[in-house]
């Protein structure tokens, strides 16, 4: 079974890197918390947050975290869920959307990248709803070092 998540709006930056390294994150950035409980319950989601005061929710699970940074985030989130990235995903998932990325052939986005990116990649893949397009980048390196802890072996 797959998990998946929802952050509230205190949880950016943890999306993003969640995301990053393969994992469904919703987001969802409101001051109303039962909207993100709604949302869970509707979804079988589990609910992070580093919200204090929250109430005891009987069918939707909670984590509440205390780390400021969204690395110290991920890290904590992946121990209390037992959770260990697979590589094969990384970079799998919008970074925007959430949704799995599509593989794209090159001629397709020809008219959307930089002249010089389209001249020296080969492999694109695009969101399927925001149709942002990713390749393998020099900033692709600098996520990998960001993340490489989290994996077993080299991304």
């Amino acid at each position: 079974m797959e998990i998946r998540l929802i952050a509230d709006g205190t949880l950016g930056g943890f999306v993003k890197l969640m995301r990053m390294i393969g994992f469904d994150v919703e987001f969802l950035n409101t001051k109303d918390f039962s909207q993100v409980i709604n949302k869970a319950k509707a979804e079988n989601r589990i609910v992070v947050t580093r919200r204090r005061k929250i109430d005891s929710f009987s069918d939707v699970r909670v984590i509440s975290l205390e780390e400021n940074y969204p690395l110290e985030q991920v890290k904590k989130v992946l121990d209390i869920l037992n959770l260990k990235p697979d590589p094969e995903k990384f970079l799998s998932r919008c970074l925007i959307c959430n949704l799995e990325l599509e593989e794209v052939s090159k001629e397709e986005v020809k008219e959307r990248v930089p002249p010089f990116v389209y001249e020296h990649h080969n492999e694109f893949s695009m969101c399927p709803h925001c149709k942002r397009i990713y390749w393998d980048g020099t900033h692709i390196a600098n996520m990998k070092l960001m993340v490489k802890n989290f994996y077993d072996k080299e991304l």
